[in-house]
Order: C-alpha cells, then sequence, then structure tokens
C-alpha cells in the first residue's frame, strides 16, 4: 500500500472508530484495507462475500461519513471482497476442513466426515417437519427476500453466514423458513443429521434429562448434530431458565468450533430477548440476523392465489385483488379467511364475488380502528430499531448512528401524525422550526427506499402496524415541503 493510501486509511478507520461502539468497529472494519482512493471514490476491501453484503446492508451511510471525512470531501465508496484479505480467510476454513477430515474415518457428502464415535442417527429428530413447508412452496416477496436468499445460500455452502437468527411477529414465515431449510439439507445430502425442535422442546428435554441423571446423553445428542435449528428461542427468556440457557449457550460453541449450521427464529430480536442471559443474546446475534415482515399486497395477492389453488376454488382476479387489498396480517389470518371463502362457496352455495369476499372478511378484519399513533410511539419504536435509548434519540448527540435514528423519528412523526415543525422542535429537544425543518429536508434518501438501506424504516412501521412503504413516507413528505 502506498504512503497516500496508507494515510487514508489511517483516517478513515480513525472515523470509523468515533463513529461506531468499539465492538462494532473491531467486528466489522478492523481488519479491512483501503484498496484504492482516488476522484471515481473509495474502495474499502474486506474478507469475504458475507462482510462485503453486511456492510453494505447495515454501516453503508456510517461508511460514506467517514471517508468524506477522511478525504475531506463528498466521495462515493464501494465495498469488495480484497483478494489480500480472502486468501488467508479460505486458507483458514480449508486447514480447519483438513483437521476435521484427519479425525473422521466416514464421510457424509459436502460436510465434514462425520467422527467414528458419533451416534448414526438423532432419534424422532427429522421426522417432524411440515411436508408443506418447503422453498418451492414458499411465496417470496419484499417482506422476507433477503431472508429467503441466505437461506439458500446457507444450505448449499454451510457456515458462509454463520449461525442465523430470524425474528418477526407470529405468521410471517419465520417457521416455514426454517422446515424448508431443513427439507433442503436433507434433499442435497441425505445423510445429514438434524436436531429440529422449539425453544419448550429444548428446555423440557433439557429438564427431563436432568431428572433422570442422562444428561451425558443429551449432550451428546446435540454435539454431534451437523444442524440445529430451534423455532420460538424466545421461550427460554419466559421465567427462570439459566440453566438451559446456558446448556445452549455450550451447544452453540461447541458446534461452531466443528464448523455446523445453527439456525434459530423468534418473536423478538436477540437484543430484544428479555429474561435472556446476555452471553447468550450476544451468541444469537452474532451471525447474520433479519427481521420478517409482514407481508405486502402484491405478496398477499400471490399467497391467496395458492392457497385458493389448492383448495381447488377458482376465484375471479378481480376478487383476489380485493381481497389482498382489504385483508392485512400474517399468513394464519390469510389462510383462515380462505377457510372461510371456501365454506361459504362450497356449503353455502355462493358464488365467488366480490360480495363473497366481503363476507369472508366480516371475521377476519377487525371491527375497530387501532388506537391512534402517539409521538412516543415512534420515539420507542425508532430507539428499538437503532438500539438507542429514547431520550439519547431525543438529544443532542451528533454520532452518525445517532442523527439518523433522529431524522427517521422526525419524518415519522411528521408524516404520520402531521405534526407542525414548531411541535417536533419542542419534541426533539426544543429545537427551532429551521432547525427541524433543516433536519428533515437533509434526510438521506437511501434511509426511506426499497433497498437494503430502507429495511430500518420498514422495520419500524411494522412495529407500529403501519402498511405504509418507507419510500411511500418520504415521497409524502417531500410533497410538504
Amino acid at each position: 500500500m502506498s504512503l497516500v493510501l496508507t494515510d487514508i486509511a489511517a483516517r478513515l478507520h480513525a472515523s470509523l472508530a468515533r463513529r461506531l461502539p468499539e465492538p462494532l468497529y473491531q467486528q466489522w472494519f478492523a481488519g479491512a484495507e483501503v484498496m484504492s482512493a482516488g476522484d471515481d471514490g473509495l474502495e474499502l476491501g474486506v474478507k469475504n462475500r458475507f462482510f462485503k453484503n453486511w456492510i453494505e446492508a447495515k454501516y453503508l451511510t456510517v461508511l460514506r461519513e467517514a471517508a468524506s471525512e477522511a478525504l475531506g470531501a463528498d466521495t462515493p465508496v464501494r465495498v469488495s471482497v480484497s483478494a489480500a484479505l480472502y486468501a488467508p480467510f479460505r486458507e483458514a476454513q480449508e486447514e480447519a476442513k483438513k483437521e476435521a477430515a484427519s479425525l473422521d474415518v466416514a464421510s457424509v457428502p459436502l460436510l465434514p466426515p462425520v467422527p467414528a464415535e458419533e451416534p448414526r442417527h438423532v432419534p424422532g429428530r427429522q421426522v417432524d417437519l411440515n411436508p408443506g413447508h418447503t422453498f418451492a412452496n414458499l411465496v417470496v416477496g419484499s417482506s422476507n427476500r433477503l431472508a429467503h436468499a441466505v437461506a439458500l445460500r446457507a444450505v448449499a455452502e454451510p457456515g458462509e453466514y454463520g449461525r442465523l437468527y430470524f425474528c418477526g411477529e407470529h405468521g410471517v414465515g419465520k417457521t416455514h423458513l426454517l422446515h424448508a431449510i431443513c427439507h433442503e439439507i436433507l434433499r442435497l445430502r441425505p445423510g445429514s443429521r438434524i436436531i429440529q425442535t422449539t425453544g419448550e422442546r429444548f428446555v423440557a428435554d433439557f429438564v427431563a434429562a436432568h431428572a433422570k441423571g442422562q444428561l451425558d446423553s443429551f449432550r451428546e445428542l446435540y454435539r454431534y448434530c451437523d444442524v440445529l435449528v430451534i423455532d420460538q428461542i424466545h421461550v427460554l427468556g419466559q421465567g427462570t431458565k439459566t440453566a438451559s440457557q446456558a446448556e445452549l449457550l455450550t451447544i452453540i460453541d461447541n458446534l461452531e468450533a466443528r464448523n455446523r449450521q445453527t439456525v434459530f427464529a423468534g418473536v423478538q430480536a436477540p437484543n430484544e430477548l428479555s429474561g435472556v442471559e446476555p452471553r447468550l443474546r450476544d451468541r444469537l446475534g452474532s451471525g447474520f440476523v433479519d427481521r420478517l415482515l409482514l407481508p405486502d399486497e402484491a405478496m398477499r395477492r400471490d399467497l391467496l392465489s395458492r392457497k385458493l389453488t389448492e383448495r381447488g376454488l377458482d376465484v375471479p382476479d378481480d376478487a383476489v385483488a380485493f381481497l389482498a387489498g382489504e385483508l392485512h396480517g400474517g399468513v394464519r389470518r390469510l389462510e383462515g379467511t380462505v377457510n372461510r371463502l371456501a365454506a361459504l362457496i362450497g356449503v353455502g352455495g355462493m358464488e365467488p364475488t366480490v360480495n363473497c369476499i366481503r363476507m369472508a372478511l366480516e371475521v377476519s378484519t377487525p371491527s375497530a380502528k387501532k388506537t391512534a399513533l402517539l409521538p412516543d410511539d415512534i420515539i420507542k419504536a425508532v430507539s428499538n430499531e437503532f438500539g438507542l435509548a429514547p431520550d439519547v434519540v431525543l438529544g443532542r448527540g451528533r454520532s452518525a448512528p445517532v442523527r439518523r435514528a433522529r431524522q427517521v423519528a422526525a419524518v415519522l412523526c411528521r408524516r404520520l401524525l402531521s405534526l407542525r415543525y414548531v411541535e417536533l422542535g419542542a419534541l426533539f429537544g426544543n429545537r427551532n422550526h429551521a432547525t427541524m425543518l433543516s433536519m428533515i429536508k437533509k434526510v438521506p434518501p437511501e434511509l426511506f427506499s426499497n433497498s437494503l438501506e430502507g429495511r430500518p424504516v420498514e422495520r419500524v412501521l411494522f412495529r407500529l402496524g403501519v402498511t405504509m412503504k418507507p419510500e411511500e413516507v418520504l415521497e409524502r413528505q417531500r410533497k410538504l415541503f
């Protein structure tokens, strides 16, 4: 690296270290290198595709600000996989595989061979899959596209994204995705030993093994599996389950040391899990984490078409479109409405018209509107998404993450609550009208786009129960200027 690039790299890393918490900087940027810097922008090199995709999804705005500070002017940035960094990373992976293979006497296709002392079967674990929950039957849309892509990649290249963690409200497809991963692994590698369970069952099995003095058998079962999949992991935070949490933490560490794939799902994101020991929260959150959202209208239309076809119902396209537009919520609500519609047509002898759809919706659609949003609701949702305290979002801090969270909160308060700039200023630390106007006008468009950088706002809107898309929020706000 030239002296010029060395100097730019030093300034860039110093700026990133100031803008990010120390653990985040160390995890994602400490080992990165500046590959080039010039009129066409700055190129940052990282060690693999996972780092590239994660930085582009989560930290691109911070990286742009740090690059502009390092170069003394606004500059575009690119993130690439550096051959110099990738080579030792890949070499370490290959060495680990060779070391594991040297201890084995049997092999499993596409997975490290199985040690001779490992049990040949995991009793009663591979037969609990829902036969309909496959990738072929999974409707993919804006709410789950990234999770679907990463899940497929994890099946093809186990361990590339580390452990997977999918979160979201009930009915967004978490269980379907977990079962689809198991089905696909068994299709590609029939000898794979999968433990597919739930948080509640894991605790029950652990307690039973402890009571019967069979903890060694319980631990051996988990120690030698190829894939561990646990749904409803949030159950571990309910009540006093410290022993089972400690056991799971040890299991995760053992599987990770053997380069085995782990997949989890829960209602809350890892950092939102209450009652869960901090070290376990950190482990669960250190891999790939994604929040699945409720299906949008286009996805609801695809889901309904598939469900109606499965029931043998021939419903006109305009009626399906009307149903998709009127019916909000998760997959379970859609399935319930389809069942009611099937009864009205099959038993009641009705024609599948819009009027019939309205009758099917009478049970599925709430009779009263939700309580009106309050500023505190928006501030709390934004604070949770960005991992900040509400008083920090409303305060005077000027770090990049705080500024982004504050801009998102201000735009949402303005757009969703129609607050005047004077009212916004009073809410955000007694700032004046001009300051709030400038804050909202300078909001980065990518925060309210349909790209990966817009997902934080999408998740905030989901938390608030607002069906509006992020780009619709910003477009409406621009019209107000």
